[in-house]
């Protein structure tokens, strides 16, 4: 059977794309890409969302999409990549049917089944036009450069430029579009990184890391495609990674271990950030909370735990008033400024003396006494 005899509108086909033409007994078909298989649940042949929809079902040398999710369609083609699928035959709805063209032929895969416009023509060539300017700048090392800008205006950002420069970036707030696993900056001849697609007031940005992708399923706020987000680097760390070796042709002819930058990420959404800076003036101020209120806010009662340990800990070490107030609101502003950030407050173990064994002699005092006066 040829792409020709094939309707790629056929109901019964279902929103699908299969190999052209098929190798049902090749070994290839059951590869699927370790980020694709990291952010989807499977069993047996189908892959599911994490919210336990259904993303996709897995037949080997066809694969069957149940959802439109932008991301699913890209964790489908980082599979028929990885298959070295270089023509398919697209089924189904035309949104899916032009959904799938426009991500597999960015990848350099041949689509039959959809007849795109010129309007269509014109976006791909913009969007391919972008990729070649983004892969333009030196980038030895595709899985430690882990941002790049689409914005008009905005250059690529650099590649894996280590704790100082990585941690100093600015955030980035906007709309999230979209995040998935792909070849970095789409190019079908790089690794597989993670990249979040943002609509910001200056235009759309696309970031690239390989901890986004915990990033943003280990957000506190619960992160959506839709949601206004603010995507902030954390500063980065060394790895090490294995990259391709090629030749003058580009061929892949090996691989070889370096050690690179990798940044940490955080993604939360703006709502839940502009809450944490709410409660971060409330600890500046003192106007905190108490009873059930305190008990209902595990934030707000991690910071007022800190501040009490705070006085306890001023008491113990100076002797005057002013001093120990001082102290206290170094430790304040540290609190307010790890809610403000949505870093966890880690409170210091108190380990209590029994009665009675007094510490190297000294006789023993409650904690919220004061402090010895010194001669």
């Amino acid at each position: 059977m040829t792409p020709s005899d094939i309707d790629p509108a056929d109901a019964s086909a279902g929103d699908a794309v299969r190999e052209q033409p098929p190798r049902p007994g090749h070994a290839a078909n059951r590869l699927v890409p370790e980020a694709v298989a990291a952010r989807f649940l499977r069993i047996g042949e189908r892959y599911f969302l994490p919210d336990r929809s259904l993303a996709f079902v897995d037949g080997g040398t066809r694969l069957q999409v149940l959802t439109h999710n932008l991301d699913v369609v890209h964790g489908v083609v980082a599979i028929m990549q990885a298959r070295g699928w270089r023509q398919v035959q697209v089924t189904g709805a035309p949104a899916f049917r032009q959904l799938l063209w426009r991500e597999a032929t960015l990848q350099g895969i041949e689509v039959h089944g959809h007849r795109p416009g010129a309007l269509e023509l014109q976006q791909l060539e913009r969007a391919k036009a972008r990729s070649r300017t983004a892969a333009h700048p030196p980038a030895p090392d595709p899985v430690g450069a882990e941002v790049a800008a689409s914005a008009p205006g905005a250059g690529p950002g650099p590649a894996g430029d280590g704790p100082a420069r990585g941690g100093g970036r600015a955030p980035v707030r906007g709309i999230l579009l979209a995040h998935a696993a792909a070849p970095y900056r789409f190019d079908p001849a790089q690794r597989l990184s993670y990249y979040a697609r943002v609509r910001t007031a200056a235009g759309e940005r696309t970031l690239w890391g390989a901890d986004l992708e915990r990033a943003i399923a280990e957000s506190r706020s619960g992160v959506q495609v839709g949601d206004e987000v603010v995507v902030r680097p954390r500063g980065a760390r060394p790895v090490a990674v294995r990259v391709a070796q090629r030749n003058e042709a580009g061929e892949r002819v090996g691989e070889r271990k370096v050690v690179v930058s990798r940044t940490a990420w955080t993604v939360e959404t703006a709502r839940h950030l502009e809450a944490l800076q709410r409660k971060a003036e409330m600890v500046r101020g003192g106007h905190l909370p108490a009873g059930a209120l305190l008990a209902r806010d595990p934030e707000l009662a991690s910071a007022v735990a800190g501040l009490r340990l705070a006085a306890q800990f001023a008491q113990r070490v100076a002797p005057r008033a002013d001093d120990q107030a001082r102290i206290v609101d170094a430790i304040r502003e540290g609190l307010a400024r790890a809610l403000a950030e949505g870093d966890r407050i880690r409170l210091p173990a108190f380990r209590s003396r029994e009665r009675g064994a007094p510490e190297r002699g000294r006789p023993p005092r409650a904690i919220d006494g004061p402090a010895p006066a010194r001669a």
